[in-house]
């Protein structure tokens, strides 16, 4: 599981916004497949949270969240949600 950190730059208005891309950071690789990601800023932490399983169709998926207060140290695996 890869997360890019994209910063926006914000140029003269007359111009054309553009993003760059400051890094790219591993964050989760223990299963065969993970997909389905959303990232999000909540109550000052950063929150990841992605679908895990044995293949992109498989009944043994998991929902699981990995949260850090910034992106730049690890993240830590508060659970996962399994059905």
């Amino acid at each position: 599981m890869l997360v890019a950190i994209l910063c926006w730059v914000l140029p003269p208005a007359a111009a054309e916004p553009s993003l760059k891309l400051e890094s790219v950071k591993k964050i989760w690789g223990e299963a065969p497949h993970c997909a389905f990601t959303d990232l999000t800023y909540w109550k000052g932490e950063f929150i990841c949270a992605f679908r895990e399983g044995r293949a992109h169709v498989a009944t043994d998926g998991k929902i699981r969240q990995r949260v850090h207060g910034n992106l730049c140290t690890k993240f830590h695996m508060p659970g996962h949600l399994a059905m």
